[in-house]
């Protein structure tokens, strides 16, 4: 598998056929899956943006969705203060 010296071309793949046979297959039974299937009915009516938006973060976090907003607000100012002190202590001589 190595070639230490570089001098040969080496092909670092295994079973290329298999895998190119597994892909097409796969890709075919997708692409049946999609055309094939039976859809139902698009929606007729959908909530304002700001309806869905509320309630896909209350259904994705739940009851934790003010600790997770908290975090990511205390990372994000650890991460400007972080960067602030860098810069100061950067430029003094």
């Amino acid at each position: 598998m190595m070639d230490p010296g570089g001098l040969m071309g080496m092909d670092m793949t295994h079973q290329k056929r298999t895998s190119i046979v597994a892909g097409v297959v796969g890709g075919l039974a997708a692409a049946g899956v999609v055309f094939f299937s039976r859809w139902g009915a698009a929606a007729v009516h959908a909530p304002a943006a700001t309806t869905q938006v509320f309630d896909l973060g209350i259904e994705l976090l739940g009851r934790s969705m003010l600790l997770f907003e908290t975090t990511g607000v205390t990372i994000l100012v650890a991460m400007i203060a972080a960067t602030t002190v860098a810069i100061v202590r950067g430029q003094r001589p």
